[in-house]
């Protein structure tokens, strides 16, 4: 493909990606979560029903300062439960900016990590057939 076929190609898409993201901040602005929603505010709301960890019990966790939500599973145990933190880490990251009076993006979120241990693969096959 020549240079010029390249340099076509390429002010096509970003055209097509313009005319696709008109409509990004309207939906953005229609779509916005309350504040609420993510750091509630009635104390007896549960965070992690997995561990049911509620909004009280969280921030009484954070009180103790722990340096991040990775280390606030120490204390709760919030992103341990059987979604391994997949459901709970925006509202946990949320609640704990808003405790700290700092940006969800100070705070950072949980560390999603595979499950470690020896696989043997023949112990879970079938045999027969």
């Amino acid at each position: 493909m020549s240079v010029t076929a390249v340099a076509a190609r390429l002010k096509s898409l970003h055209k097509q990606a313009r005319r696709f993201l008109r409509g990004r901040a309207f939906l953005d602005a229609l779509y916005t979560l309350r504040p609420s929603f993510l750091a509630p505010l009635n104390p007896e709301t549960v965070v992690c029903r997995c561990e049911e960890i509620t909004v009280r019990k969280l921030r009484e966790a954070i009180a103790l300062r722990p340096p991040g939500p990775n280390q606030l599973k120490t204390f709760v145990r919030c992103g341990m439960g059987q979604c391994q933190g997949r459901l709970c880490p925006a509202t946990v990251t949320e609640i704990m900016a808003e405790e700290r009076k700092v940006s969800p993006g100070d705070v950072g979120t949980y560390r999603l990590r595979s499950p470690v241990g020896e696989s043997n693969p023949s112990a879970t096959m079938t045999s027969g057939g």
